[in-house]
């Protein structure tokens, strides 16, 4: 099954990010493109996290008293990332199991927002996973860089066919 859009020129190509009802994730490469960028960020963010701690005399790992927030998203991600990079390994599961995963994810990640609710996980839907998936992964990088801001930014890189090279365009508030 599949999803056809038209372009601008009137030309029919595949709606790559459409996830028709699926038995198991390995049938949609979107889904586990998304799942295996997932969870790249939150090993990149445990890495940083991990830096961060200092060891006590305990021979025990631990924040400061201040950082008690920081602790709780380690938590948050040590307990997510398993599981995420299970489903990586082994794709073969019904989409109901990785949303729920990802869907404790975010219940986690809501802890530090301001901005979103428990109300802006999407309901899960067997039949329409287009509007489960997409929405739920762009909550979670929402979710995740109000935790644990990045230092990396997205440069939107342009091919330049006639002079044969890429160009981009960075803004201060985009380096700042």
């Amino acid at each position: 099954m599949a999803r056809l859009k038209r372009d601008s020129q009137g030309d029919w190509s595949q709606d790559a990010s459409f996830i028709p009802p699926l038995l198991n994730v390995q049938a949609s490469r979107w889904l586990t493109e998304q799942t295996e960028y997932l969870t790249g960020q939150l090993r990149a963010r445990l890495q940083r996290l991990m830096s961060m701690r200092r060891e006590s005399n305990e021979r025990m790992a631990d924040f400061a008293v201040a950082d008690v927030s920081l602790f709780w998203l380690l938590n948050a991600l040590n307990s997510a990332e398993p599981v995420l990079s299970h489903f990586v390994r082994y794709p073969q599961v019904h989409p109901e199991r990785l949303y729920q995963a990802l869907a404790g994810l975010a219940g986690s990640l809501l802890t530090f927002s301001l901005d979103h609710t428990t109300a802006d996980i999407p309901a899960y839907r067997h039949e329409q996973l287009t509007a489960v998936f997409p929405p739920l992964f762009d909550l979670l990088g929402v979710l995740l860089e109000a935790s644990l801001p990045s230092r990396v930014v997205a440069i939107d890189m342009v091919r330049d066919e006639r002079r044969k090279r890429w160009h981009a365009r960075l803004h201060e508030s985009e380096t700042a």
